[in-house]
């Protein structure tokens, strides 16, 4: 056991003292400066976890809708029906096709730019088909492409006019097909297109048409509606003259849609038609009477045996030495080929 005087006790227990205090003085500083930190801890972490509890509870702000109106969608939308309506009445086929490829293309350019002006995103944040896309869509199908313009156009601003554009489509497409089985077709007209191309074919396999330079001046001269026959006149121009000729129009098969043009026999012309009055005029001129013959007028007609199918007819040659009546018959040469020939009776 060691034995400390008074003296070096005294120091001793100074020293400790002052080790005591010191290791005191340190040990409270590391306190209040865990403290201080904490304190700002405390102040920092709270505000960043309210503001990552915020960012994660609300939800992004949806676009907002555009306002573009509904003028072009309305259009689109009404544009089929009217074109519906009209091709239920219509009987040609180039017309009724210039009207159904006027309404998609139309209607598939109105969609498009109302599709252009409300954009590619929707109401909730999603990228829909661009308005190119729609446009080439609707050209190439537009029964199946033109109903979806409409439902897209619902993700965007109402109102939903999907269902409106089913029943339109509907009836644009399935209207005239419904017409054409239930309605018997039209008898073409004389003038129409497909009956002048058909009975151009007719004529030019005939004498007639085989010196045919043009064939013009196609008319309805009468329609038979009790056996729905339609008859018509043209008229050949040849190197010869002109020629009048008459034509039928009449359904071959009428459920298939099939007719034909005929030409019947001819009927000999009148003693005072044109192409008699040119015939005889030059008979006339080839006899010593014509030579001397001024002018020849007064033709009529004196008789016509149904029998024999022969015309006879009258004239007045005026000659320097006076008038002279000439008698004259009309009757055919060949009338399968349309032929006829006037005789002077002496």
């Amino acid at each position: 056991m060691i034995h400390l005087r008074a003296p070096l006790r005294a120091r001793a227990r100074s020293f400790i003292s002052a080790a005591t205090w010191r290791l005191a003085v340190l040990g409270l500083g590391r306190k209040a400066q865990g403290v201080e930190i904490a304190s700002m801890n405390d102040v920092s972490d709270p505000q960043r976890s309210s503001d990552e509890e915020e960012s994660r509870t609300e939800p992004p702000e949806p676009p907002r809708p555009r306002d573009v109106g509904v003028g072009l969608v309305v259009a689109a939308l009404a544009l089929p029906v009217l074109a519906g309506g009209v091709l239920l009445f219509v009987t040609s086929f180039a017309l009724s096709l210039a009207i159904s490829g006027g309404t998609v293309l139309v209607s598939a350019l109105l969609l498009a730019i109302d599709a252009s002006r409300l954009g590619r995103i929707d109401l909730k944040g999603r990228q829909a088909e661009s308005a190119v896309i729609l446009f080439v869509g609707m050209c190439l199908l537009w029964i199946v492409v033109y109903p979806i313009a409409f439902f897209r156009r619902k993700r965007f601003e109402g109102p939903n006019l999907g269902v409106p554009a089913i029943l339109v489509t509907l009836f644009f497409v399935g209207g005239p097909i419904l017409r054409a089985v239930l309605v018997a077709p039209d008898l073409p007209g004389c003038d129409s297109r497909e009956v002048v191309q058909l009975l151009d074919q007719v004529i030019r396999g005939t004498p007639v048409g085989a010196k045919a330079r043009s064939i013009d001046g196609h008319c309805e001269v009468s329609h038979d509606q009790v056996t729905d026959r339609r008859q018509g006149q043209c008229v050949v121009h040849t190197d010869g003259g002109e020629v009048t000729v008459n034509y039928l129009v009449q359904w071959r098969d009428r459920d298939k849609g099939l007719f034909e043009v005929l030409i019947p026999p001819p009927g000999l012309p009148s003693c005072t038609s044109r192409e008699v009055v040119q015939l005889l005029d030059r008979v006339i001129r080839g006899t010593p009477m014509g030579a001397k013959a001024r002018s020849i007028d007064g033709h009529r007609e004196v008789s016509n045996d149904q029998v024999t199918d022969r015309r006879q007819g009258q004239c007045v040659v005026h000659a320097d030495g006076g008038e002279v009546t000439v008698n004259y018959l009309v009757q055919w040469r060949d009338r399968d080929k349309g032929e006829f020939e006037v005789w002077i009776i002496p």
